[in-house]
This record gives structure tokens, sequence and C-alpha cells, in this order.
């Protein structure tokens, strides 16, 4: 199984990208990335991050975690779960940038690769 924490549905990536989440997990579950409150301190996070770590604990043949997100509790999850075991990754994308005549930018993303963390 290929978990996706992330604010983007695997139902919205590009075929190549979820391809390649099928190619390194099977089976692509999303969970939704938490809502982090810009007061929450440190050991709030930390908390939110254990709720994460328990329920990817209950889930069985995981082979890898893609986790994009809020950086304090990106880094958080992904110690916790690189000290547990798991395979965690981060997606790669290239930045593409038009800028229109009237000054607006318009950028598109495009998927290269799933890195480990």
């Amino acid at each position: 199984m290929f978990v996706n924490i992330s604010n983007h549905p695997s139902s919205k990536w590009g075929t190549g990208q979820r391809d390649t989440a099928h190619k390194m997990g099977g089976i692509i579950l999303n969970i939704p990335f938490p809502a982090i409150n810009p007061y929450w301190n440190k050991k709030r996070i930390i908390e939110e991050s254990d709720k994460y770590v328990q329920r990817l604990s209950s889930l069985v043949n995981v082979q890898a975690v893609h986790v994009m997100g809020e950086m304090c509790f990106t880094q958080q999850l992904v110690s916790n779960l690189l000290f547990l075991g798991y395979k965690v990754v981060a997606s790669t994308t290239e930045r593409k940038v038009v800028e229109k005549e009237d000054g607006t930018k318009v950028s598109s993303f495009n998927f290269i690769q799933f890195r480990e963390y």
C-alpha cells in the first residue's frame, strides 16, 4: 500500500505520479493532511503527529508513505515514521511559469519523482 498524506488526493494526480505510486505500493490510500493551526505549540504538533502514527500502525502492508504539507508537522511525522522503519517520500516537481502580458504569472507543476526523506 502507498499512503498519501497531503492536501492533493491521488485522483487529481497525473498519470505518471499515480503509476509511480502504484509501482511503489500497489493500492493508494489517501489520508487528508491535517489543518494545522498556526497557534499550536510543539506539544500540540507532536500530539497530532502521534494520531497519524497510530492510524498508520493499524494498516497492513504499507510500502511507502508520501508526506507533503505544513513543515513543522511534516518534520515531526516524517521523523516518527522513519524511526519506526517506514519508507517515507516527498514528491518532486518541475515548476514552469508563463508570464502573461498583463504581468500575471501562470504556474504549472510537472511530477518528476518520489524522493525518500
